[in-house]
């Protein structure tokens, strides 16, 4: 049985890492669920093939499950990050999504040009505000180095534990 807290050394930044690609993915598969839609309206408004039509419909349902089962991969994956919390922020849990969101997609820009320092700076800024965020959510200071904020989080014995090693 899992103790309360107990956790690995990374799995607070793994777990951040993992919302923020479940997000980013979300957020690619309605781009192509709205692409498919839209297509299915371009299409039903001209003369189409009804089986065309149908292949088209069937491709928009499989997409909004998709969504449907990532939206659920998310969800569990934030409950997984409350249950790291020594004490839960109910009131920031929004504000973490998003600033994981932000940073996801920051970082996204960044790798567009790593040699643009505006896009460094710009992913470095959102990467500091979700940590400000995450403080919030899981009320304990967090740091930029993950590695504290993972020992803060680990119950006493486990952190003597983890020094040892």
């Amino acid at each position: 049985m899992k103790e309360e807290f107990d956790t690995s050394r990374w799995v607070v930044v793994d777990l951040v890492e993992v919302i923020k690609e479940e997000l980013a993915i979300y957020s690619h598969l309605q781009e192509l669920y709205k692409e498919v839609v839209d297509n299915i309206e371009a299409w039903v408004s001209t003369w189409a093939n009804d089986d065309y039509i149908e292949e088209l419909r069937l491709k928009a349902l499989r997409l909004k499950n998709e969504i449907k089962n990532v939206y659920s991969r998310r969800q569990k994956s934030m409950q997984e990050l409350k249950s790291l919390a020594k004490e839960y922020n109910h009131k920031a849990r929004c504000l973490v999504k998003h600033s994981i969101k932000e940073w996801g997609i920051a970082e996204e820009v960044w790798n567009t040009d790593i040699d643009n320092d505006k896009y460094e700076e710009i992913m470095l800024d959102a990467e500091t505000f979700c940590y400000k965020c995450l403080s919030l959510f899981l009320w304990t200071e967090i740091v930029t180095c993950w590695r504290c904020l993972t020992d803060e989080l680990l119950p006493p014995n486990n952190v003597a534990n983890e020094k040892e090693k």
